[in-house]
């Protein structure tokens, strides 16, 4: 339905460059479409589009405190990270290679008690639901 809206209004207005607009529409249009992906039935993703759409002026739900605070800080080191990649102006597929083998040792297993501590079977993956 999107791809033949989007059709019909670029035969319209012979639209040719779409750079930042069209990053933003096919943003736009994946997650509208993950809401219908998720949900159970046609009625449950109504249900989410309208609460999404109701523009409640309440405290949004936070849920777990820890959860909120571990990521808060995982999102503030990837920023750093960020920065600090940015400011030495190393591009970053060669910034591997700057690091000496035990300190990537380190990192690397960092990462990985990172991905055990935090690894959840709550919910299934979605597309084990098919």
């Amino acid at each position: 339905l999107a791809l033949g809206v989007e059709k019909y209004i670029f035969s319209l207005g012979k639209i040719k460059n779409f750079n930042t607009l069209g990053t933003v529409y096919t943003f736009v249009i994946v997650l509208f479409s993950w809401v219908f992906f998720r949900a159970q039935d046609l009625s449950t993703a109504l249900i989410v589009l309208k609460r999404i759409f109701s523009f409640n002026l309440s405290a949004p739900y936070i849920g777990n405190i820890n959860t909120l605070m571990i990521s808060f800080c995982m999102l503030t080191f990837g920023l750093l990270f960020d920065a600090f990649v940015y400011r030495k102006n190393i591009p970053l597929e060669t910034f591997g290679s700057h690091i000496k083998p035990i300190r990537m040792t380190v990192i690397v297993s960092i990462i990985i008690v990172l991905i055990v501590l935090f690894y959840s079977t709550s919910t299934n993956f979605i597309y084990f639901q098919f």
